[in-house]
């Protein structure tokens, strides 16, 4: 008989399933009182623990947790006919200005092209800057979006 005892651990997987465990803790156990105690013990816990009956509650859990949860507003295509509005009314002002300042415009983009390439770059930037802005946000709202869906 060697002088080291089976782990608890060890023990357990020896009550569990004696045909394959290793030969060494076979042969310590067939061995060892004390290990054989530990294995007879064990095997009476587990027979004791399938011998329970299932737990089940007398109430639907799942359906309370899920009525607790917050409800996701929903977004539809108000979001897009907002988005569709805002684009139009610059489109339009923009519009109304190149005519309102027809004459003065022209004559401006024909005699100061560097003044000109850097507001446009300077706009450019701004409404990429914006709309980088308004992407991340809508992003977001989708990520939680996402974990509120698969919460349910």
């Amino acid at each position: 008989m060697s002088e080291a005892h089976l782990s608890e651990k060890e023990i357990q997987a020896f009550a569990i399933d004696q045909a394959h465990s290793p030969v060494h803790w076979t042969t310590h156990v067939n061995q060892c009182i004390t290990c054989q105690h530990s294995v007879a013990t064990y095997k009476l816990i587990f027979h004791e623990i399938k011998q329970q009956p299932a737990v089940a509650f007398d109430f639907d859990l799942a359906k309370l947790v899920v009525a607790q949860l917050p409800k996701p507003k929903a977004i539809g295509s108000s979001v897009l006919l907002m988005v569709l509005s805002w684009l139009t009314f610059l489109a339009l002002s923009f519009g109304a200005v190149c005519y309102v300042l027809r004459g003065q415009f022209f004559n401006f983009i024909v005699t100061e092209p560097l003044i000109n390439l850097l507001i446009v770059i300077s706009a450019s930037l701004l409404f990429l800057g914006l709309l980088l802005d308004v992407w991340m946000k809508f992003q977001e709202k989708i990520k939680v979006i996402d974990h509120i869906k698969l919460q349910h």
